[in-house]
């Protein structure tokens, strides 16, 4: 099981309990530990980056089928033209409420 750590936190080497001797045998213990981390963390950031570009693909999928979206109902409901996008969002357009004076509810009650 793998531990989650917060998101903008600093990565932290590995301890370990029993200090080490500072000999040669040690030092080459501690340059192929670091080379380990080194290459693990040059891979997750590979990953990273490979994630990165398939989520960015979708998101341009989803926008190119909001605006297709958008043309279809607006040519159904007989609007001249579509809303104008930048290619980064799609201006919703929300209905206002109808002109119900403040204060005035329509009340539902459900039973169990």
């Amino acid at each position: 099981m793998t531990q989650t750590r917060p998101q903008n936190s600093r990565i932290r080497p590995k301890l370990s309990s029993i200090p080490r001797r500072n000999d040669e045998a040690s030092q080459l213990l501690e340059m192929h530990k670091l080379a380990l981390e080194k290459s693990r963390l040059e891979a997750e950031l590979k990953r990273m980056a490979l994630r990165e570009a398939v989520v960015q693909e979708r998101l341009l999928t989803i926008q190119e089928q909001m605006d297709e979206r958008v043309k279809t109902t607006c040519s159904r409901l007989g609007t001249p033209d579509a809303p104008a996008t930048n290619g980064t969002s799609t201006p919703l357009t929300v209905p206002l409420p109808s002109a119900q004076p403040r204060g005035v509810f329509d009340l539902l009650n459900m039973e169990y």
